[in-house]
């Protein structure tokens, strides 16, 4: 669809990058770099609107731990958030 964009894999160290997607039911997402500018998580809202596929937290909210090799991605396994996690992204859950 020409309503999806790509989230760079690499970008300004400690930055949060965050998206709105969904048609019927929006869902705010957000990357998460280090201080090297690299990708290391995805903070997810929502289910996006596949529930039987994310089956977190009270609304399918989830995290992606982005797993590099060779400057590569290699995995990205899905886990509930954190307790830190949700304090820090209260206002989007």
């Amino acid at each position: 669809a020409d309503w999806h964009k790509t989230i760079p894999k690499e970008y300004k160290p400690y930055a949060v990058v965050e998206t709105i997607s969904g048609r019927k039911q929006q869902q705010i997402d957000r990357m998460v770099y280090d201080g090297n500018g690299i990708m290391v998580k995805q903070v997810r809202s929502g289910d996006h609107s596949r529930p039987k596929f994310h089956q977190h937290g009270e609304h399918g909210e989830h995290a992606h731990d982005i797993i590099w090799e060779d400057s590569k991605v290699v995995g990205r396994p899905e886990r509930e958030l954190t307790e830190r996690e949700r304090k820090e992204h209260g206002d989007m859950l």
